[in-house]
């Protein structure tokens, strides 16, 4: 039994909890991962981080559960607030981290004009149909919708409009040609040549698309830090810029 015990305890010093930095990135970031986690073995040799991705409503859950992770960056500040109410956060590290916007996309094959957002109702029929992120509380889905509803255009296209998990499987559904259209992030168009878009979705029908950044609450302080300067630092600012964000560093702890 002791030698057990001995073991566990061994295990325990080894491999503490929350030791390695973890990220939480909504899918709409994911083709950053490989770099951001390159850029930050460069900056810290001794150490990797594991960036987990996924649906911002999914992430928020996990760490709700529990989840073994240190930084979390959320696609809309609603799930940064269910976050926040619940004490999951560090609130003296939220903040705006980065904009976005939406635009309606297409295969890159798709050789229609680019046409105005109003007049998409025009475009999307029973057979060639409008990809959105959900359904559910995904924010990306959740712009969508949003803008079509105050546009006018919700009650003509529904009929016609499929879901997918995240952006990632939308643009992915859009990039093997399965949709004719999707409303998805600008930074979904981004070094893609399978996809461009056609129609930019105004901002006066989806506000200010912000993502958000936190530590989350009761990790180690001095390993959320360094996820939180790293994300901060000129060489992840260069991967997200690139990959069509716009950063919004000001006033990141």
């Amino acid at each position: 039994m002791w030698r057990a015990l001995a073991g566990l305890l061994v295990l325990l010093v080894a491999a503490p909890a929350w030791a390695e930095p973890r990220l939480l990135m909504p899918a709409s970031m994911a083709r950053l991962s490989a770099a951001l986690e390159k850029a930050y073995h460069e900056a810290h040799p001794d150490e990797e981080l594991t960036i987990i991705v996924g649906a911002t409503s999914l992430l928020a859950r996990q760490v709700e559960q529990g989840i073994d992770a240190h930084v979390i960056i959320t696609a809309n500040q609603q799930w940064m607030d269910y976050l926040g109410h619940r004490a999951l956060i560090d609130p003296a590290s939220r903040r705006a981290y980065l904009e976005n916007s939406l635009v309606v996309v297409t295969p890159s094959n798709n050789r229609e004009d680019a046409f105005d957002f109003m007049a998409l109702a025009q475009h999307v029929n029973a057979k060639r149909l409008l990809a959105l992120c959900g359904p559910g509380p995904v924010p990306c889905g959740t712009y969508a919708r949003d803008a079509l509803v105050k546009a006018g255009l919700w009650d003509r296209l529904e009929p016609h409009i499929v879901y997918g998990q995240d952006a990632a499987a939308v643009r992915h559904w859009v990039e093997r040609g399965s949709v004719a259209y999707a409303i998805l992030y600008k930074s979904d168009l981004a070094d893609n040549i399978r996809v461009r878009g056609l129609a930019i979705v105004p901002n006066a029908f989806t506000g200010r698309v912000i993502y958000e950044i936190a530590a989350i609450a009761g990790r180690p302080p001095r390993v959320r830090q360094r996820v939180l300067d790293f994300l901060a630092s000129p060489a992840a600012a260069a991967i997200i810029e690139a990959g069509g964000f716009l950063m919004k560093t000001s006033g990141l702890p």
